[in-house]
């Protein structure tokens, strides 16, 4: 029923909005763990297009991104979420995502920026 605003669609769209999300998120894992990276990542990247702050399909996605050995574009994506996050919420990725580039910035691969950079 796209298009409907009646009070009672609300609660069975989150549902299955949810619903969607965790399946994503849950084939993105179980490809991950198969190997199946290219697959793995198109889920992930469809869960974070249908829902662009959602922690645990950023950090899919960044995760099957560094393990396919896309450190850039893992660290872009590290950095749009991070930008996303301040701009939209005032607020920095939680402990897993900053986990998995922790040794990428340790290393000297990027920088982290000022608060006050990113949201120029």
């Amino acid at each position: 029923m796209p298009g409907w605003s009646e009070p009672w669609l609300v609660a069975p769209r989150e549902h299955l909005h949810l619903l969607e999300l965790h399946a994503l998120d849950a084939a993105g894992e179980r490809l991950l763990m198969a190997g199946r990276l290219g697959e793995a990542a198109a889920s992930a990247l469809l869960a974070v297009t249908v829902d662009p702050l959602r922690e645990s399909s950023n950090r899919l996605l960044i995760e099957i991104l560094l393990r396919e050995g896309n450190v850039a574009d893992g660290l872009r994506r590290y950095e749009a979420y991070r930008s996303l996050l301040a701009s939209e919420m005032n607020a920095e990725p939680g402990l897993a995502v900053q986990a998995l580039v922790a040794p990428l910035l340790a290393a000297g691969y990027i920088s982290p920026r000022p608060r006050a950079a990113q949201r120029r």
